[in-house]
């Protein structure tokens, strides 16, 4: 996949108009010029990979449960409101959103983790990556630089994007162990 041209990445897809972090919400993204796409990812508490930005599911479910101790089960039930739409949008799992944009465009995964999942969550994302030979088109990006570590040296040739909000000496002096292949800057 040629990545050497200037990218415009949909942040969590098209997330205006329709839920940030479904596959029609991405679909819409890449139909408005979109050229990239950006996603986060958690791991639930059964194991599943799933898309969703934040720890627990207040801001979209009016529910506070970190997504860590909810089930797929549980998780795959619960329906995104849209002002926009009359279609029910749920919680995606990753699987079927790679299947979906496999050999399309760039993607971003932005790893998410909380209740201390680290090795399982990579090990997972590898997993899943490697079954559906997708690692030449994916960067995995995160903010927690013990997730780009374990990553890298699981699998030194999967491209990482160190995430930080503040250029300090701190997280120049973190990216040197990282040995990450890029920086992603938060937007502020």
């Amino acid at each position: 996949m040629d990545t050497s041209q200037s990218l415009i990445i949909a942040h969590r897809g098209e997330s205006v108009l329709l839920p940030e972090n479904t596959i029609a919400g991405c679909q819409s993204a890449l139909n408005s010029g979109a050229t990239g796409l950006e996603v986060d990812i958690r791991m639930c508490a059964s194991g599943e990979l799933v898309l969703f930005h934040d720890k627990t599911l207040i801001r979209h479910f009016n529910k506070y449960k970190p997504i860590c101790l909810c089930s797929w089960n549980e998780l795959k039930k619960l329906n995104y409101t849209s002002q926009n739409s009359t279609k029910n949008f749920g919680i995606v799992l990753l699987k079927d959103f790679l299947e979906e944009f496999k050999n399309t465009v760039p993607l971003i995964l932005d790893v998410k983790t909380l209740c201390g999942r680290h090795i399982r969550i990579v090990k997972a994302l590898i997993r899943m990556l490697e079954k559906l030979n997708m690692i030449d088109q994916i960067w995995v990006s995160a903010f927690d630089p013990i997730i780009l570590t374990i990553l890298k040296k699981l699998r030194p040739n999967i491209r990482t994007g160190f995430l930080f909000s503040r250029f300090t000496l701190l997280y120049q002096s973190l990216d040197m162990m990282l040995n990450s292949d890029s920086w992603h800057a938060h937007y502020n």
